[in-house]
């Protein structure tokens, strides 16, 4: 089968953005960081609360203010993870802007064409490719799809540059008979 999708994408900074922002979530810290942070501090403040009453009168006041202070530190670290998270970082923004008006390749429409051989990125100053074998993993999320070709590093392509869902359907159904279960695509319901 030869199927081919052919699309047009121009990026723009907010595409770099969301993307950018994505990726780093999908790490095993981002991840994970939200459950163990806040379970060091709740713990912590457990003993803190158990101990208190038991030790104040046995004279214990160095491992309470270690407690409490450990407790203080994860809530710290925790409600630093919440901003990183879910507020937007104007410096990334910034960052992300300045990079994209210094490459003239990131200024131009991208010809991106998906095949049975992988992915095919042209625009007027060059081109790239990816065979389906340097694909390590595929995410579908509400506005984009992720090709990942390490950890932290993914090609993507905004939904918005499909002409049509069924266009978008395409796609999953020859991400899926490529990658099996490294395609980690959403739902019908979920869209």
């Amino acid at each position: 089968m030869d199927e081919k999708i052919e699309l047009e994408v121009k990026y723009t900074v907010d595409d770099y953005v969301r993307s950018s922002s994505f990726v780093q979530k999908h790490t095993f810290f981002s991840r994970y960081g939200f459950i163990i942070f806040p379970a060091i501090a709740f713990f912590s403040l457990v003993l803190y609360s158990f101990f208190v009453t038991k030790s104040s009168a046995r004279g214990n006041q160095p491992f309470l203010q270690t407690a409490l202070v450990i407790f203080i530190i994860c809530f710290l670290i925790f409600c630093v993870l919440l901003a990183i998270r879910f507020l937007p970082n104007p410096f990334v923004r910034w960052n992300l802007s300045r990079q994209i008006n210094s490459a003239p390749t990131a200024q131009q429409t991208q010809r991106v064409l998906f095949d049975d051989d992988g992915i095919n990125i042209q625009n007027l100053l060059g081109s790239g490719e990816a065979k389906w074998g340097a694909i390590i993993e595929v995410v579908e999320s509400k506005e984009d799809f992720y090709f990942y070709t390490a950890k932290k590093f993914a090609m993507f392509v905004p939904k918005r540059c499909f002409s049509s869902e069924e266009q978008q359907n395409q796609l999953r159904e020859l991400v899926k008979r490529k990658l099996g279960d490294k395609a980690k695509l959403m739902n019908s319901f979920e869209r």
